[in-house]
């Protein structure tokens, strides 16, 4: 009998220094108006102050806005319609059509590009911008509240589910067994990796 509790005590014992658990840690994503952002050489990232940095072209045209880079001042400028903000790089002040606001953080420049705080330039244009912790996902929106407008998803758009991004032609089943009061949820995603 003490051997099988020496053996079942040093079994448990090498499984635990043995085994590793690694978790991924979700990529950040921003979606606006329904539609995954892409960036094709810059990642967002979360700064020093909690902030969700995030390449500035890629954005702004996401919003429809324009930008331009002024290299002697190392100034951004982005503009939709009426609304002009500016930005140095490494100031935490800025401006929306000339009236001095305050960040509690600053724009950056890496790998050569122009990273902004994407709360101060999507709310400075006039949208509403949410974050989801548990995905990892900024959700910029610039559609009225109680829209009539389309809100179905296009092509190549993703879509939430259970906390999920997922791509909207994504097949999704949903079985509920008869007698049961239980509803099962399966999910198939397709993953393409490069080469």
């Amino acid at each position: 009998m003490k051997k099988i509790v020496l053996f079942i005590t040093v079994s448990i014992v090498m499984l635990m220094v043995f085994t590793t658990t690694s978790f991924a840690q979700l990529p950040l994503r921003v979606v606006v108006n329904g539609n995954r952002v892409n960036f094709p050489d810059a990642e967002p990232f979360i700064d020093d102050n909690g902030r969700t940095q995030v390449p500035v072209r890629f954005v702004s045209e996401a919003l429809g806005a324009e930008v331009g880079w002024e290299g002697s001042t190392k100034t951004v400028t982005i503009s939709q319609g009426d609304k002009e903000i500016k930005i140095v790089i490494g100031k935490k002040d800025y401006t929306i059509n000339g009236e001095k606001n305050l960040m509690d953080t600053e724009a950056l420049l890496k790998e050569d590009r122009t990273f902004v705080p994407v709360r101060f330039v999507s709310e400075g244009l006039g949208a509403r911008v949410d974050w989801d912790p548990a995905v990892r996902t900024v959700y910029i929106d610039t559609r009225e509240k109680g829209s009539t407008k389309d809100d179905t998803p296009k092509d190549g758009s993703i879509i939430e589910v259970d906390g999920y991004l997922v791509p909207n032609d994504t097949n999704i089943i949903i079985v509920k067994p008869r007698g049961s009061d239980t509803i099962e949820t399966s999910l198939s995603v397709t993953t393409l990796l490069p080469n």
